[in-house]
């Protein structure tokens, strides 16, 4: 039996963290201590982990093969990119890699902390974690535009948020 036709669909939706709080840091950040949903507590990026093992005086773990490059996205670009994207939807799908337009090592926003904290940055490598994932975002530039947020301005601005009586520094 043969699938049913493709029909477009319209649905508006209003996406702001007051209305969305599930969006704020998701993927990318711990939620905040409290949070009540334990399944949403702990998304796939560690940012916010390894400013807690710096805190705590514990090495980072990265993979062996350095620098551990990604782009980090923040929430605010995230937000911004969800109406774009869903007006970009089509059937069959777009794929998209989806990323904040800086590319930057788990080890270099790390050293970015230390120097913003006073903290250390430890280091402990090891074969047992994701290697780098540096995305081709050719085609999410083509369709949503750069990301807004750089990855200095959105790490001081997650530090902030998740230790606020923590003192930074003005680099």
């Amino acid at each position: 039996r043969p699938s049913p036709a493709p029909s477009e669909h319209v649905r508006k939706l209003r996406l702001t963290i007051e209305d969305h709080p599930e969006l704020v840091d998701h993927s990318f950040f711990r939620q905040r201590q409290g949070w009540d949903n334990v399944a949403d507590l702990f998304p796939v990026a560690p940012m916010t982990m390894h400013l807690e093992w710096m805190l705590a005086g514990q090495p980072i773990v990265v993979h062996s093969d350095t620098p551990n490059v990604y782009n980090p996205l923040h929430e605010d670009d995230y937000i911004a990119h969800v109406p774009r994207l869903l007006r970009a939807a089509t059937v069959p799908a777009t794929v998209v890699n989806w990323g904040g337009s800086d590319e930057v090592s788990v080890e270099e926003w790390c050293e970015y902390m230390a120097q913003l904290t006073g903290l250390e940055a430890q280091f402990a490598q090891t074969d047992m974690m994701l290697p780098s994932l540096p995305l081709d975002l050719t085609r999410m530039h083509r369709i949503l535009g750069r990301t807004k947020v750089d990855w200095k301005d959105g790490i001081r601005r997650m530090i902030r948020a998740r230790q606020p009586e923590l003192p930074l520094k003005e680099l």
